[in-house]
Protein backbone atom coordinates (compact mmCIF):
# COMPACT_ATOMS: atom_id res chain seq x y z
CA UNK A 1 0.00 0.00 0.00
CA UNK A 2 1.45 3.01 -0.95
CA UNK A 3 2.07 6.02 1.10
CA UNK A 4 2.59 9.78 0.58
CA UNK A 5 4.29 8.90 -2.77
CA UNK A 6 6.28 5.97 -1.69
CA UNK A 7 5.99 2.29 -2.30
CA UNK A 8 4.69 1.99 1.69
CA UNK A 9 4.92 3.76 5.14
CA UNK A 10 8.14 1.89 6.43
CA UNK A 11 9.83 3.78 3.22
CA UNK A 12 8.63 7.23 3.55
CA UNK A 13 9.51 7.05 7.01
CA UNK A 14 12.98 6.04 6.50
CA UNK A 15 13.78 8.39 3.70
CA UNK A 16 12.03 11.75 5.94
CA UNK A 17 14.51 10.52 8.79
CA UNK A 18 17.42 10.29 6.85
CA UNK A 19 16.60 13.60 4.99
CA UNK A 20 16.02 15.60 8.29
CA UNK A 21 19.10 14.13 9.67
CA UNK A 22 22.30 15.98 8.63
CA UNK A 23 24.86 13.41 9.29
CA UNK A 24 23.01 10.75 7.70
CA UNK A 25 22.07 12.99 4.81
CA UNK A 26 25.76 14.02 4.29
CA UNK A 27 26.73 10.28 4.25
CA UNK A 28 24.23 8.60 1.78
CA UNK A 29 25.25 12.65 -0.67
CA UNK A 30 28.79 11.27 -0.49
CA UNK A 31 28.22 7.78 -0.88
CA UNK A 32 26.16 8.67 -3.62
CA UNK A 33 28.77 10.30 -5.82
CA UNK A 34 30.95 7.52 -5.06
CA UNK A 35 29.00 4.52 -6.11
CA UNK A 36 30.21 4.24 -9.42
CA UNK A 37 28.18 0.95 -10.84
CA UNK A 38 24.47 1.93 -10.35
CA UNK A 39 21.49 2.53 -7.75
CA UNK A 40 21.22 -0.67 -6.48
CA UNK A 41 25.00 -0.65 -4.84
CA UNK A 42 23.78 2.77 -3.20
CA UNK A 43 20.81 0.79 -1.98
CA UNK A 44 23.00 -2.09 -0.61
CA UNK A 45 25.24 1.39 0.93
CA UNK A 46 21.60 2.55 2.73
CA UNK A 47 20.50 -0.45 3.59
CA UNK A 48 23.78 -1.60 5.30
CA UNK A 49 24.22 1.80 6.97
CA UNK A 50 21.00 1.73 8.69
CA UNK A 51 20.96 -1.76 9.49
CA UNK A 52 24.02 -1.28 11.45
CA UNK A 53 23.65 1.97 13.14
CA UNK A 54 20.20 2.19 13.45
CA UNK A 55 18.60 -1.13 13.84
CA UNK A 56 21.10 -3.44 15.18
CA UNK A 57 21.67 -0.34 17.97
CA UNK A 58 17.73 -0.03 18.58
CA UNK A 59 17.45 -4.03 18.61
CA UNK A 60 20.24 -3.94 21.23
CA UNK A 61 18.12 -1.79 23.74
CA UNK A 62 15.23 -3.49 23.17
CA UNK A 63 17.20 -7.31 24.10
CA UNK A 64 15.27 -9.70 25.48
CA UNK A 65 11.71 -12.00 25.81
CA UNK A 66 10.17 -9.27 27.29
CA UNK A 67 10.68 -7.01 24.08
CA UNK A 68 10.32 -9.78 21.44
CA UNK A 69 7.07 -8.69 19.96
CA UNK A 70 8.87 -5.00 19.56
CA UNK A 71 12.01 -6.95 18.26
CA UNK A 72 9.91 -8.65 16.03
CA UNK A 73 7.83 -5.98 14.53
CA UNK A 74 10.89 -3.21 13.89
CA UNK A 75 12.75 -6.35 12.24
CA UNK A 76 9.54 -6.42 9.94
CA UNK A 77 9.31 -3.11 9.17
CA UNK A 78 12.44 -2.45 8.41
CA UNK A 79 12.88 -5.50 6.02
CA UNK A 80 9.60 -3.67 4.29
CA UNK A 81 11.66 -0.64 3.33
CA UNK A 82 12.23 -0.36 -0.33
CA UNK A 83 15.90 1.17 -0.20
CA UNK A 84 16.15 1.02 -4.19
CA UNK A 85 13.12 3.20 -4.03
CA UNK A 86 15.06 5.73 -1.69
CA UNK A 87 18.65 5.23 -3.56
CA UNK A 88 16.52 6.13 -6.86
CA UNK A 89 15.52 9.09 -5.28
CA UNK A 90 19.04 10.36 -3.98
CA UNK A 91 20.49 9.71 -7.09
CA UNK A 92 17.70 12.07 -9.01
CA UNK A 93 18.23 14.51 -6.50
CA UNK A 94 21.91 15.03 -7.40
CA UNK A 95 21.40 16.53 -11.00
CA UNK A 96 18.96 13.41 -12.83
CA UNK A 97 22.06 12.56 -14.99
CA UNK A 98 24.57 9.96 -14.15
CA UNK A 99 27.85 9.90 -14.66
CA UNK A 100 28.99 8.70 -18.38
CA UNK A 101 30.89 5.33 -16.55
CA UNK A 102 27.98 4.68 -15.57
CA UNK A 103 26.28 4.96 -19.33
CA UNK A 104 29.04 2.91 -19.96
CA UNK A 105 28.11 0.34 -17.68
CA UNK A 106 24.28 0.18 -18.90
CA UNK A 107 25.36 -0.09 -22.31
CA UNK A 108 27.25 -2.99 -21.83
CA UNK A 109 24.87 -4.52 -20.37
CA UNK A 110 22.21 -3.75 -22.70
CA UNK A 111 24.56 -5.01 -25.88
CA UNK A 112 25.35 -7.89 -24.08
CA UNK A 113 21.12 -8.97 -22.95
CA UNK A 114 20.63 -8.26 -26.97
CA UNK A 115 23.40 -10.29 -27.69
CA UNK A 116 22.20 -13.16 -25.68
CA UNK A 117 18.58 -12.48 -27.31
CA UNK A 118 16.72 -10.38 -24.94
CA UNK A 119 15.01 -7.87 -26.61
CA UNK A 120 13.11 -4.12 -25.37
CA UNK A 121 10.64 -1.95 -27.06
CA UNK A 122 9.51 1.30 -26.26
CA UNK A 123 6.75 3.21 -27.48
CA UNK A 124 6.30 6.99 -25.32
CA UNK A 125 3.16 7.66 -27.37
CA UNK A 126 1.04 4.99 -26.42
CA UNK A 127 2.99 4.70 -23.32
CA UNK A 128 3.94 1.35 -23.21
CA UNK A 129 7.40 -0.55 -22.39
CA UNK A 130 8.03 -4.45 -23.36
CA UNK A 131 11.01 -5.76 -22.22
CA UNK A 132 12.21 -9.77 -23.27
CA UNK A 133 14.19 -12.02 -21.33
CA UNK A 134 15.28 -14.67 -24.01
CA UNK A 135 17.53 -15.97 -21.64
CA UNK A 136 14.59 -16.93 -18.65
CA UNK A 137 11.49 -16.87 -21.29
CA UNK A 138 10.56 -13.85 -18.58
CA UNK A 139 8.51 -10.96 -20.25
CA UNK A 140 7.05 -7.69 -18.25
CA UNK A 141 4.54 -5.61 -19.84
CA UNK A 142 4.28 -2.01 -18.82
CA UNK A 143 1.28 0.32 -20.16
CA UNK A 144 -0.29 3.65 -19.26
CA UNK A 145 0.81 4.80 -15.84
CA UNK A 146 3.28 1.90 -14.88
CA UNK A 147 4.79 2.72 -18.63
CA UNK A 148 4.92 6.67 -17.27
CA UNK A 149 6.53 5.68 -14.42
CA UNK A 150 9.03 3.61 -15.60
CA UNK A 151 9.89 6.09 -18.26
CA UNK A 152 10.42 8.59 -15.66
CA UNK A 153 13.08 6.94 -13.52
CA UNK A 154 15.04 7.10 -16.89
CA UNK A 155 17.78 9.81 -16.51
CA UNK A 156 17.97 12.73 -19.24
CA UNK A 157 21.24 11.50 -19.91
CA UNK A 158 20.75 8.10 -21.52
CA UNK A 159 18.27 6.71 -24.08
CA UNK A 160 15.77 5.08 -22.28
CA UNK A 161 16.17 1.45 -24.25
CA UNK A 162 19.79 1.37 -22.58
CA UNK A 163 18.68 1.89 -19.51
CA UNK A 164 15.59 -0.36 -19.21
CA UNK A 165 16.75 -2.79 -20.16
CA UNK A 166 19.74 -2.68 -18.56
CA UNK A 167 17.89 -2.44 -14.88
CA UNK A 168 15.64 -5.06 -15.90
CA UNK A 169 18.62 -7.81 -15.25
CA UNK A 170 18.21 -7.03 -11.75
CA UNK A 171 14.10 -7.82 -11.81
Amino acid sequence: MSYQGWKNYETWAVNLHMRNDPGIYEYVRETAVAVSKDWKDLADEIKNFIEENVLDAAIYEIDGDRYALARDLLTGAFQAVDFDEIARGYIEDFGGDIPDRMIKDYTDTYEAAIEAGQDITVDASEPEVFVYHGDDGNEYNFKYDEATNLLLEVPPNIDPEIYILAVSQNW
